[in-house]
């Protein structure tokens, strides 16, 4: 039911020591033989280490533990074994059918067994007796394009233990709310089943389920990523399906040298846009009642007023779910003690919400706090700019975003965006100007580019401190390797996600870490 696969150690090590250099941290890098030298005599260097789970025998999963075997490519086994019963104090005997007992004391014994240059260990004697001939094949390849990785193939779980996983859930649930839903959530039945009728079909229909880190020194970058598949023509593939060949009208957001960027784009499935509608009901609901009970809204003109702005928005949020896409992105932009952010998102009913916007700005203006606002301050292609001032009266934020802060709220019939900061305005109409329907871009479901340099050199232009402005000077030399990439996109009857590190990330980690060769660091 379930791999582990290890990459051989001479892979391992190379990717150790590729990490290691990396980071500028050479020294530590001659220390590692020293260290793990002396605990891998006797195993065969070329081949994976891995182990597996199967459930084989098992009558009641409550109870019984499945079986799990372990296994060790090795060209000497009495050396390896002679390791283990020093690294684990304990006895090592021969025992019937070829088998090595393992007693660790008090707890349960595990048993070895030498077979085709390997070195197999389990929990079950049992397990031991039909060995296969070269248990790598089982890893698939993981061991290949994965330093470490596990994979769970639900299927091979029987499906009455699945039905029992699903049983449990349920009563769980059923007796968590025996008593009713909690105060605030009343009515929120459907959403409950809606969620337990998700949870089984992610039990009954999940195929494979991988997770795994590696090195891809080609690429120049350390990943760490997470995948399931569903079974082909499942429910749970269709639902999934929904979000293959997604496109965003937000292209221009992802704006060169960007400190962040991200982009979420997703289609809704009718079964979640249920959920989803459900949901806002509720919160809805939740929220009209909270403002009947607000003392501050005694005049019955201002409250009804404050409602109906309220259900406008909501109202909005509801049409634009109902169009079964949610697109959006956001871009931070650092330079010398400056920042600006923009951000888009595509809207239903837009001219709904502007209106919400005008009668909201009315409402609050003659409000002691409420900061300045010009409504229709601006308009490009069709977009309704209003902005606002804001000032800012702590001394450490002033050198980063002036004495005020400058805010744009931009509306248009099918879009809202938001900026603020130094040229917020500028960039934010630059950036439309480089998206839109007509000139939409392939895009996965969600997509993060974190520039790290670029948010090292804008710490280091606000805070006077010698490691920070050494980190930014070295940020130079990278040549923009310098990124952090989180990408989550759907493959084959399934959807991935994935975090990429890349080198020149390791290398300004290493440079905070006094090298042992080198004598130090700054």
């Amino acid at each position: 039911i379930a791999v582990v696969s290890i990459s051989s150690v001479n892979e391992l090590l190379g990717d150790a020591n590729y990490l290691l250099g990396a980071a500028g941290q050479q020294g530590f890098g001659a220390l590692i033989p020293l260290i793990v030298d002396p605990q891998l005599n006797g195993i065969d260097r070329t081949k994976p280490i891995g182990a597996y789970v199967t459930m084989e025998g098992i009558q009641n999963p409550l109870e019984d533990l499945p079986g799990i075997v372990l296994f060790v490519p090795v060209s000497d086994a009495n050396a390896v074994m002679q390791t283990l019963q020093l690294a684990l104090m304990a006895q090592i005997e021969d025992a019937a059918g070829g088998l090595k007992k393992v007693d660790l004391g008090d707890e349960a014994p595990y048993f070895l067994k030498v077979e085709n240059g390997w070195l197999f260990g389990s929990n079950k004697s049992e397990q031991l007796a039909d060995l296969p001939q070269d248990p790598g094949t089982m890893l698939n390849g993981l061991d290949k394009s994965h330093d470490l990785a596990v994979r769970i193939n639900v299927q091979n779980i029987p499906k009455p233990f699945r039905d029992l996983a699903v049983m449990q859930i349920k009563q769980g649930y059923e007796g968590a709310l025996a008593g009713g839903l909690p105060p605030g959530v009343e009515g929120a039945e459907g959403l409950v089943d809606q969620g337990l009728a998700n949870m089984e079909s992610l039990i009954q229909d999940s195929n494979q389920i991988t997770i795994g880190m590696g090195i891809d020194k080609a690429k120049k970058n350390t990943f760490f990523d997470f995948s399931y598949t569903a079974v082909p023509g499942s429910k749970l593939a269709q639902q999934i399906a929904v979000s293959a060949d997604v496109k965003t009208a937000f292209g221009g957001f992802q704006l060169p040298g960007a400190a962040v960027t991200g982009t979420s784009t997703q289609k809704v499935a009718p079964e979640d846009l249920q959920q989803v509608l459900s949901a806002v009901d509720v919160f809805r609901d939740q929220v009209l009642a909270e403002l009947e009970n607000d003392p501050s809204l005694n005049d019955p003109q201002i409250l009804a007023s404050v409602k109906e702005v309220v259900e406008i928005f909501f109202d909005v949020g509801t049409s634009t779910a109902k169009t079964g896409v949610l697109d959006s992105a956001a871009t931070l932009l650092l330079q010398d003690q400056s920042m600006t952010f923009i951000a888009g998102a595509k809207v239903a009913a837009g001219d709904k919400l502007d209106t919400a916007v005008r009668k909201l700005v009315e409402l609050s203006k003659d409000q002691p706090d409420f900061p300045e606002v010009k409504v229709d301050a601006d308009q490009h292609k069709g977009i309704h700019f209003h902005t606002l001032n804001v000032p800012i009266p702590v001394a450490e934020a002033q050198l980063v975003l002036g004495d005020s802060l400058d805010g744009v709220l931009g509306i248009g019939k099918d879009a809202v965006y938001v900026a603020f900061g130094k040229g917020a305005l500028s960039t934010l109409k630059q950036a439309i100007d480089d998206s839109g329907d007509n000139n939409a871009e392939n895009s996965a479901p969600f997509k993060m580019v974190v520039s790290v340099g670029a948010i090292l050199q804008f710490m280091a232009s606000v805070e006077p401190d010698e490691t920070l402005q050494s980190l930014a000077e070295a940020v130079e030399t990278l040549q923009g390797s310098d990124q952090v990439n989180i990408l989550y996109e759907t493959i084959k009857d399934g959807i991935r996600g994935t975090l990429r590190i890349d080198e020149g990330v390791i290398e300004l980690l290493g440079k905070a870490v006094p090298d042992p060769a080198a004598g130090g660091g700054f």
